[in-house]
């Protein structure tokens, strides 16, 4: 017997995804916010700080189910079954899901940086590499941009040879994504 996946709602994905972030991240505030348009609709999560967009990735993997193929201009659906205790795609299951689902809205993530983060990370590359790094400044509360005079997209090492050609926002990305890569030994 065959079954077909059952469509959910957008608001109701919103919820299973709101759900799904508080039992994966406690300690991390999530914004999800819907947005409903012509022909479609799509999820946005937001955070600052907290956990990768990696880690987040891999929670959110199951309400993926909408993608576009810019090949032949269209859009594909695929089902995932969540039913709590197995794993779907290496995600964590949503709790009380036990049937075939697909969701019909794009998902987006963005994950942000508070000034202290950021300064932390860039500080943090800069005694990796051995060279100063830039210095953060506020603007607005939690808005921030680089000191004047400095270009995140510039090489790190400035020509050094025992510096690869990197910028310093390629480094504090990675930085961001994995802590444990610019670590400098005690």
């Amino acid at each position: 017997m065959t079954t077909s996946a059952q469509h959910v709602d957008t608001a109701e994905g919103a919820a299973l995804i709101r759900k799904a972030l508080k039992k994966a991240f406690p300690k991390t505030q999530f914004s999800v916010r819907i947005s409903r348009y012509s022909m479609g609709s799509s999820v946005d999560v937001r955070w600052t700080n907290g956990p990768s967009q990696r880690l987040v990735g891999a929670v959110l993997a199951p309400f993926e189910t909408k993608h576009f193929d810019g090949i032949d201009d269209s859009t594909r659906f695929t089902s995932c079954w969540l039913t709590y205790g197995d794993e779907v795609r290496g995600a964590k299951p949503i709790e009380g899901l036990s049937r075939e689902i697909y969701f019909s809205f794009y998902l987006h993530t963005t994950r942000n940086w508070s000034p202290g983060f950021a300064q932390k990370l860039f500080a943090q590359v800069g005694r990796f590499y051995g060279v100063r790094p830039p210095m953060v400044q506020e603007y607005e509360p939690d808005r921030w941009e680089l000191a004047a005079g400095f270009d995140g997209h510039r090489m790190i090492g400035h020509g050094k040879i025992d510096v690869p050609d990197e910028s310093w926002f390629q480094a504090v990305r990675r930085a961001a994504d994995d802590r444990t890569r610019y670590e400098v030994a005690p």
